[in-house]
């Protein structure tokens, strides 16, 4: 009975402690019940129209004095009296029978159309759309429809001519009407994408439009460019460089005026000139490769010898006897052992100065109160001068403006010798290989070669090396030189069997 006694004791569980310095933990244990009740009950007096003590008391309390469905009836006779009194008028020329039965039958038939039309009912979910009753607007209407009354109201006409007729107003409406067209103009200017319609195209119907409409021609030419990107049929878009010249060069350049069949004197002799300076250059690279390479080295005849070497080495050095050697080696030995005494007498004086050093007493905290007063006051030393120095920076605007102005002349002085340069490039052959361009050698003809008519006339230069030099000038074609086929090893030649003459077979025979 006892144990059983015991079962039934519930078992206390260890309650769950955490750090109180957390906000982890401060969220965790807080009670938000209350604050989530006031909440919930000051959103619902929203919904019913706010606050009881923000309400004023004809929203909450009315007097009942019995007589609502008497002002209901009689508001709407008022109703249908006022209709049939605005349809209906007497002429009091001609006789009227009853005036009262009319009105009646009046106002009949305007309750009937009016009372013809079907009420339906709205839903229960669409009852919470117009809001609770008493609930005010969360969001206020900008756009109001005005009434009637304010409409016909002279105070609000009067108020509306007062605005229009402000200078401001008028050109605040003048400037968004203009803003308006401006917008619609643009939007029709803009060119309708055919993707915009897509949804509304059904693909699997069995009515297609044309070809010609926007939608279908989008779609089918994505679906054409994807095939031919991936069958490889689409050709790869051709660089920008594609269309423009190598070279800035004419195809075919005019000769020069000495090269007539019958030049000037001045002419020719200009072309000459030219044909001179182009051979002296040849000329003098040869001499520097010759002078680089073969002039360097002797000849056989001038080559160095054995006893012409030693007699260069040993050019300039006394010779000396033996006494006067052992003398010279004695004095040597005496000034090594007496610069080696003076270097042991200082370095004994240098570990006395040290040891010396060594057992200096430390700084006081005046001292280091001292020093750290020094160096802040150094400190703020500089700080005050930079500052007085960006200070005064202020009065060399004019200097700044001048030295801008300067470099901005420099470099658009640069920027057109880079252009000039740039352009100038492109009317010289560029290096495509690791040949240099040499220039092809100038067409002249000597003096006694110039004949004066072109029967008699000798053509000078090749017309096919001259178009050759013209493509590698104009980066057409790499510069390049005639290649030699050399073989490694010697070629072996073996006669066939079948190819074999037997001499010998035969002459025995």
């Amino acid at each position: 009975m006892a144990m059983d006694i015991v079962d039934e004791v519930p078992t206390r569980t260890k309650r769950k402690r955490y750090n109180k310095n957390k906000k982890k933990a401060w969220r965790k244990t807080i009670n938000l019940r209350d604050l989530e009740n006031a909440l919930e009950q000051k959103r619902r007096e929203e919904r019913f129209g706010g606050p009881l003590e923000e309400r004023p008391s004809q929203d909450i309390l009315y007097l009942d004095t019995g007589e609502e469905n008497n002002n209901e009836k009689q508001s709407e006779k008022s109703i249908f009296h006022h209709a049939a009194q605005v349809e209906y008028e007497v002429d009091e020329d001609k006789k009227v029978g009853d005036k009262g039965a009319t009105e009646r039958a009046v106002a009949s038939t305007l309750k009937k159309r009016l009372t013809s039309r079907k009420k339906v009912k709205r839903l229960r979910c669409h009852q919470l759309l117009d809001g609770l009753p008493g609930a005010k607007a969360p969001v206020k209407k900008i756009n109001r429809v005005r009434t009637v009354d304010e409409r016909m109201n002279p105070v609000a006409k009067e108020k509306k001519q007062k605005k229009l007729a402000d200078p401001k107003t008028v050109a605040r409406l003048k400037r968004r009407a203009v803003q308006s067209r401006e917008h619609k103009e643009a939007k029709e200017k803009q060119p309708k994408s055919g993707l915009t319609d897509l949804a509304t195209y059904d693909l699997w119907s069995d009515e297609r439009p044309a070809m010609g409409n926007p939608v279908v021609q989008s779609y089918t030419q994505e679906m054409v460019e994807y095939y031919e990107r991936q069958t490889k049929r689409k050709l790869p878009a051709p660089p920008s460089h594609m269309t423009q010249k190598p070279s800035a060069l004419p195809a075919v350049e005019l000769p020069e005026a000495g090269a007539s069949y019958n030049p000037s004197y001045d002419d020719h002799q200009a072309l000459l000139g030219k044909a001179v300076d182009q051979e002296e250059g040849r000329l003098k690279d040869i001499a520097r490769d010759e002078r680089r390479t073969t002039l360097m080295f002797p000849t056989k005849e001038n080559a160095p010898t054995e006893e012409t070497w030693l007699q260069e080495m040993s050019e300039g050095l006394p010779t000396a006897q033996p006494e006067e050697e052992e003398m010279e080696e004695e004095e040597e030995e005496e000034e090594e052992e007496g610069s080696s005494n003076a270097q042991k007498e200082v370095e004994t004086e240098g570990t006395i100065t040290i040891s010396h050093g060594a057992s200096g007493e430390r700084k006081t905290q005046k001292q280091r109160r001292k020093e750290k007063e020094r160096r802040k006051s150094e400190l703020l030393k500089s700080m005050a001068k930079k500052m007085k120095i960006r200070e005064s920076n202020v009065y060399k605007i004019r200097t700044y403006n001048r030295e801008m102005e300067f470099t901005k002349m420099i470099t658009k002085e640069r920027m057109k010798i880079r252009a000039e340069k740039k352009e100038e490039k492109t009317k010289k052959p560029a290096k495509l290989s690791k040949y240099k361009y040499e220039e092809e050698d100038v067409p002249v003809a000597l003096g006694d070669e110039l004949v004066g008519s072109l029967r008699e006339v000798k053509p000078t230069g090749c017309l096919l090396e001259d178009r050759y030099k013209s493509f590698q000038r104009r980066n057409i074609i790499e510069t390049r030189i005639k290649q030699k086929f050399v073989r490694k090893y010697k070629q072996k030649k073996a006669v066939k069997k079948e190819h074999k003459l037997n001499w010998d077979q035969d002459l025995t025979v």
